[in-house]
């Protein structure tokens, strides 16, 4: 009898760890897939030359994602951009509520010019 009561209760912790790896898995493959769109606008704003607000919501849009601008909103060449990304993520185990996975990039205006 105590031999299948710890049968039982050891997959339940195991089924446990495994939904808490795979949450862990898609929070990774959310935050690189956030970079990979971070990379992105980075590339479209430093090619316009400034942040495109059409461009930037048809991105939005496209991804998921929020975007604010931190730092130097209106650039001039050579300055360089500061932006945020934000994506929501509900988990699985690890919270009730939504994750918002954040990342800062920068691009620097004109330098695939």
């Amino acid at each position: 009898m105590g031999t299948n009561f710890a049968t039982i209760l050891s997959f339940l912790f195991v089924t446990l760890f495994f939904i808490l790896g795979v949450d862990l898995l898609s929070v990774q493959v959310v935050f690189t897939d956030l970079d990979r769109i971070g990379v992105t606008f980075s590339y479209v704003i430093a090619k316009e030359g400034s942040i495109n607000s059409n461009v930037i919501d048809d991105y939005c849009n496209k991804y998921n994602v929020t975007f604010t601008c931190l730092e130097n909103c209106t650039p001039k060449f050579g300055d360089i951009v500061e932006f945020k990304l934000v994506k929501p993520y509900q988990p699985i185990l690890i919270s009730n509520d939504v994750l918002n996975i954040t990342i800062i990039r920068s691009a620097i205006i004109g330098f695939y010019n």
